[in-house]
């Protein structure tokens, strides 16, 4: 279904309820029946008070949930395919090269005794199987120019 300018819709929630379970006795409703719809070239904020559920919201895109959260209902269509039928192998491919998530606490991001480089090239071993290691360096290099941060300053 396009969105209002006639863009493809890249995302849809519909109805996704996120419970966490604990134990047997306790049952904690984190999301509830939360739908929406994100179009080609817009942009979506989700906004609300701490402890409300966005955190929650966004690890269940991803299916990044801990062990004691479950979607107990609705679907998670990204570009006409419900991540939610997928297999953890199938819902990896998508991790990363389509569906990512940037956390907002930047104390969080890196970890403060590596450098920002090598966990760089971490992330890009992980996820860009193509570059080969003896070009590593370089793209790591190309992707910290393009933000502004020039080789002279990375540490």
């Amino acid at each position: 279904m396009p969105g209002k300018n006639n863009s493809p819709t890249l995302l849809e929630v519909k109805n996704l309820t996120v419970e966490f379970m604990p134990d047997k006795k306790t049952h904690l409703v984190a999301v509830e029946n939360v739908s929406f719809s994100l179009h080609e070239g817009e942009v979506l904020g989700l906004v609300g008070e701490s402890g409300c559920g966005k955190t929650t919201m966004m690890l269940s895109l991803l299916r990044l949930l801990p062990g004691a959260g479950r979607i107990t209902a609705g679907k998670i269509i990204y570009k006409h395919q419900d991540l939610l039928d997928l297999e953890e192998k199938q819902m990896s491919d998508y991790r990363w090269k389509e569906i990512a998530i940037i956390f907002q606490g930047a104390m969080n991001a890196l970890n403060p005794v590596r450098t920002v480089h090598d966990q760089i090239g971490e992330a890009i071993t992980c996820h860009e199987l193509k570059t080969p290691k003896d070009k590593l360096d370089g793209r790591v290099n190309d992707l910290l120019e393009m933000v502004g941060i020039p080789e002279d300053l990375q540490i």
